[in-house]
């Protein structure tokens, strides 16, 4: 892993279809393992989500709780 990661922080509620588009996004932008992605939202729903990949696949995102809309 590269110590000159970039971390970037996604509102994965937001958008018209919520946290599926946005954690699927956020594998493909971590293919390449030059990033680190932080999903705020609800846990348990991004968690359905990434759930659908392997966890190699999911490996450079972290989920950060948020309460409220």
């Amino acid at each position: 892993m590269n110590n000159n990661l970039i971390t970037i922080v996604i509102d994965a509620m937001g958008g018209d279809h919520g946290p599926e588009v946005t954690v699927k996004a956020a594998i493909n932008s971590t293919k390449n393992k030059d990033i680190i992605i932080i999903l705020v939202g609800d846990v348990e729903k991004i968690n359905i989500e990434l759930n659908k990949y392997t966890e190699k696949e999911n490996q450079f995102i972290k989920v950060f709780p948020s309460d409220g809309v």
